[in-house]
C-alpha cells in the first residue's frame, strides 16, 4: 500500500473533484469482485501534522523497542486524531474502528446470512459503505511518541480465489501468510477519511505510563517475533498467543495490552456454529493460503458453490467445527453505548447497533460499563468529525 501524506488530505483533486485515494485498489464496476469478497469472508471476525523529530525513547533501556517501532511512530498523529486536542503531556490509547455500513448479526447463521446479504450484497450498502467488513485501528501517545498500527493481509485475493474455487466458508476461516502489520506512513487513507467525516466508533482511553509501555512492548515483541506472527493474517489466529491476528483480534489485543477495555475482552468473542453443507475443500489452495480445515469434516473434496452460500440455510446439516472469533458488531455496540454517559448524542450508531437485549450485546455492554467506572471524567471530542468517546482519569 502506498504511504500516505502525513498532511491529510492529499493536495489536489481527482476525477470527479475528489482527491485521489493513493494505495486503493478499487473494484468499482466489478460486482462479480464484490460478491466473490464477500463470499471469502462471511464470517466476519475479514492527516495533518508535520512529520515529527525523532521521537524520545519510553522503552527499554537497549533501544530494541524504538527501533522495531521506528516506522510505527516516525510521524505525529494524522489531523483527525490530532483535532481530538488531547493534552500532549498524558498518555492515551485510541480504538478507531469502521463498521461496515450495515451490522452483521453473527448470532445465529440464519442471521449471518441474512445479515450479510443485506450488508455487502445491497447496492446501496455496497456504494455507501466502501468497506466490505470494516477496519480497526490503534493508536497511542506515550510520553510524548505518538505511533498509529494496523493489522492487514490477503492482498493479493487469495481469499476471493479459494472462494470462487468452492472453499466456501472455509475461504474466510483460512490463514494468509502475506499479512502485515501497517506502519504509520501506510495507514489507510480511504478510512481516515471516514473516520475524520464521523463514520467510524472511535474509543480514546487514557492510561498509565506502564500500560503504555507494555503495549509498546508488546508490539514490537509481536514484529519481531521468531514465528513471525505479523505475517499470519485471519479470523482465527489469536495475536495474545503470537499465532497472527485479524484486524479487529490484533486492534482489541493491541489496546488491552495498555489496558483499554481491560477485563471486558472475552465478552467481545462470539462462538460461530460450522456446519457441513457451507465448508468446502478442494485439491489445491493459493501458494499463501493455509486452508481451514476442520478436523470434523471428513476426508475428500467437497466444492460448494457461491450461489449454495447464499442460498443457505446455514443452520442445517451436520456440525463439523465451533470457533470463536472477535466480533466486531459487539465492540460497536459496546462502544456506542459508553457514548450516552460521555454526554453524546443519539445518532446513526444508536440506529446501527445490534438490539441491546440480544444476550451477547448486553453482555458486552456491560463489561465496557464495568470497565469505564474507573474513568470519572467522559467526554466526546470532536463532535462535528470524529466524534470520539474519550474517557480520563482527571
Amino acid at each position: 500500500m502506498a504511504a500516505i501524506d502525513p498532511s491529510f488530505p492529499p493536495p489536489g483533486p481527482g476525477p470527479g473533484g475528489r482527491a485521489p485515494r493513493p494505495g486503493l485498489a478499487t473494484r468499482r464496476g466489478r460486482p462479480l469482485a464484490g460478491l466473490l469478497r464477500a463470499a471469502a469472508l462471511l464470517v466476519l471476525a475479514a492527516c495533518a501534522a508535520a512529520p515529527s523529530a525523532a521521537p524520545p525513547t519510553v522503552a527499554s533501556a537497549d533501544g530494541r523497542v524504538d527501533r522495531a517501532l521506528a516506522a510505527y511512530e516516525e510521524i505525529a498523529w494524522p489531523r483527525p486524531l490530532q483535532r481530538l486536542g488531547l493534552p500532549a503531556g498524558r498518555d492515551y490509547v485510541a480504538l478507531l474502528h469502521v463498521p461496515p455500513l450495515r451490522p452483521i448479526d453473527l448470532s445465529e447463521p440464519e442471521r449471518t446470512r441474512v445479515t450479510l446479504e443485506a450488508a455487502v450484497f445491497d447496492p446501496v450498502a455496497i456504494a455507501a459503505g466502501k468497506t466490505a467488513i470494516g477496519h480497526m485501528i490503534v493508536a497511542w501517545q506515550c510520553g510524548g511518541v505518538q505511533g498509529i498500527a494496523s493489522q492487514t493481509g490477503e492482498s493479493a485475493g487469495q481469499g476471493l480465489r479459494m472462494a470462487a474455487d468452492g472453499w466456501g466458508v472455509a475461504a474466510a476461516l483460512s490463514t494468509f501468510t502475506d499479512g502485515r502489520v501497517l506502519p504509520a506512513r501506510a495507514t489507510s487513507w480511504r478510512h481516515l477519511t471516514m473516520l475524520d467525516a464521523g463514520r467510524g466508533s472511535v474509543l480514546v482511553a487514557e492510561v498509565d505510563r506502564a500500560g503504555c509501555a507494555r503495549l509498546r512492548e508488546r508490539l514490537a515483541a509481536f514484529l519481531t517475533h521468531p514465528d513471525a506472527p505479523a505475517r499470519r493474517f485471519g479470523l482465527l489466529p489469536d495475536p495474545a498467543r503470537f499465532e497472527g491476528a485479524g484486524c479487529l483480534s490484533f486492534g482489541l489485543w493491541l489496546a488491552g495490552e495498555a489496558g483499554v477495555l481491560a477485563g471486558a475482552r472475552g465478552a467481545f468473542h462470539r462462538e460461530v456454529t460450522v456446519r457441513e453443507g457451507i465448508v468446502g475443500r478442494r485439491a489445491q489452495a493459493p501458494a499463501t493460503a493455509l486452508p481451514y480445515a476442520p478436523a470434523g469434516l471428513g476426508p475428500g473434496e467437497r466444492f460448494v458453490s457461491l450461489a449454495a452460500l447464499r442460498r443457505g440455510p446455514w443452520d442445517k446439516g451436520r456440525v463439523v467445527d465451533r470457533v470463536r472469533l472477535v466480533d466486531g458488531e459487539l465492540i460497536f455496540a459496546a462502544v456506542t453505548a459508553l457514548r450516552a454517559g460521555a454526554g453524546g448524542r443519539p445518532g446513526w450508531r444508536e440506529a446501527r447497533a445490534l438490539p441491546a437485549g440480544e444476550p451477547s450485546v448486553a453482555a458486552a455492554r456491560a463489561a465496557a460499563a464495568a470497565w469505564a467506572e474507573a474513568y470519572p471524567v467522559r467526554r466526546i471530542a470532536d463532535p462535528g468529525g470524529m466524534s470520539a468517546v474519550v474517557l480520563e482519569r482527571h
